[in-house]
């Protein structure tokens, strides 16, 4: 967040609140306003990446360099897309999260006659890690998936409901209509969202680690 003239700027309704505890899977600050149009009170900073930086968050050199590939790397900014929608209240963000807008194009879906499907994901705490174990049932080939699938937290500008129920907020059927090639984006980007990128990794091991001989 910014800071202008020594003070914290402030947050846009929608993000505010008070601190909530990560691990509850319902998520607790209140959304305003209940429609689809979000305040933009802080803008991101465009940043032009140097070859460096571009190598350091995953940049993919193609064609001999005349054409990259970016994994997509979520920027903390008070904004939101004009593409976004979000649910109305009750519907909740939790504080201090790094909060991932996610527009999936239709005709990439296995239910294209939808349109493009726009999800809101946030990374995982460790109550949602074993709603998405129990799921998973131990399976070492689902556990990737399952976790992927619990970063989802609206659909549509529909709450997650993992009720079961049929609607428009199911979350195993938003699933299979994501199709093979949007599941996988999902997937990349839990993963993405939960590991350290190239850089974070090196200044881990060569700033925050320290070996000590005990004999």
């Amino acid at each position: 967040m910014s800071e202008q003239q020594g003070t914290e700027a402030p947050a846009p309704a929608w993000f505010g609140g008070e601190k909530s505890d990560p691990a509850v899977v319902e998520p607790t600050v209140e959304v305003t306003p209940a429609e689809t149009e979000i305040p933009i009170e802080l803008e991101p900073e465009v940043i032009e990446a140097d070859a460096a930086t571009k190598a350091a968050a995953g940049v993919a050199e193609v064609d001999g360099g005349d054409h990259y590939l970016k994994l997509p790397q979520p920027k903390t900014a008070l904004a939101a897309p004009p593409w976004a929608k979000v649910p109305p209240a009750p519907f909740r963000f939790p504080r201090g999260v790094e909060v991932a807008f996610v527009r999936i194009r239709g005709e990439l879906t296995a239910a294209r006659q939808k349109g493009d499907r726009v999800l809101i994901i946030w990374g995982l705490s460790d109550g949602d890690e074993k709603l998405a174990v129990m799921r998973s049932m131990s399976d070492s080939n689902r556990v990737i998936t399952e976790m992927a699938k619990q970063t989802i937290r609206a659909v549509d500008g529909h709450p997650a409901d993992w009720t079961g129920k049929p609607g428009p907020g199911n979350i195993d059927q938003v699933w299979r209509e994501l199709g093979g090639k949007g599941r996988g984006q999902i997937v990349r980007l839990y993963t993405q969202l939960h590991v350290f990128d190239a850089a974070e990794q090196a200044d881990f091991f060569e700033n925050c680690v320290a070996l000590v001989a005990t004999g």
